[in-house]
């Protein structure tokens, strides 16, 4: 515990942000996204590290730089946002749209989220009352990658088709040797990040040929459907 916590909030927040991008255009270079787009998220990482322009203490600055860019990185923020706008409501993730929430959280010394057994201890604490006792109580963390790997098992021909065929719009946007590679390791990858990449590929090209063809979503529950 000692160890990971001088890696994460003393170790990683010493390094200079110009080797950190080094280190990601490093790890973007077998990515499946174009140079140009790869480039473009490395300027706006850069841009929104001088915007943030965040003081403060290693472990605080380490708590804020998480809150402000994991969101983004991930596409939480930007996914919420226009769910939000599709279905006419008001946002309020609680972790991410919370002003208060946050401030009160960044406001709390570093050592009240650490515990020598529990993970997120003072959550834990915070909710009790409002959630069942086996539930808040329980340490061990839930992990779904045995779950996407379920749904690939079965479904996963379907998604791997349509960017297989060589007039797939998603071809569109990515390298075409990382997406063969990917191609190549099957409709259930084994490791758990191919399999995340298989099927946020598949679900893109879905949804690129339904902004041409609508019932295509329609035609292809129908076939899951029939394979059930």
């Amino acid at each position: 515990m000692r160890l990971r916590a001088l890696r994460v909030y003393g170790v990683r927040r010493l390094v200079p942000p110009a080797i950190k991008r080094r280190r990601q255009a490093v790890n973007l270079s077998g990515s499946l996204l174009l140079a140009a787009d790869a480039s473009a998220l490395l300027e706006l990482a850069d841009e929104a590290a001088c915007a943030h322009g965040l003081n403060g203490p290693l472990w605080w600055r380490g708590l804020a730089e998480d809150l402000a860019q994991t969101g983004e990185t991930l596409g939480v923020s930007g996914q919420l946002r226009r769910g939000a706008i599709d279905e006419r409501i008001e946002g309020r993730h609680p972790f991410l749209f919370d002003l208060d929430l946050l401030q009160t959280v960044l406001a709390n010394p570093p050592q009240m989220q650490f515990d020598p057994v529990r993970d997120r201890a003072l959550l834990r604490d915070g909710l009790a009352g409002h959630l069942p006792e086996v539930v808040r109580t329980r340490y061990e963390k839930s992990f779904f990658t045995d779950l996407l790997a379920d749904g690939l098992a079965t479904d996963g021909p379907l998604l791997a088709e349509g960017p297989e065929r060589g007039d797939a719009p998603v071809r569109a946007f990515v390298r075409a040797e990382p997406l063969e590679r990917l191609l190549r390791e099957g409709p259930n990858p084994r490791h758990s990040r191919a399999a995340r990449r298989l099927w946020h590929i598949g679900l893109a090209d879905v949804w690129l040929r339904t902004l041409g063809r609508p019932e295509y979503v329609r035609e292809l529950l129908d076939r899951v459907a029939r394979r059930a």
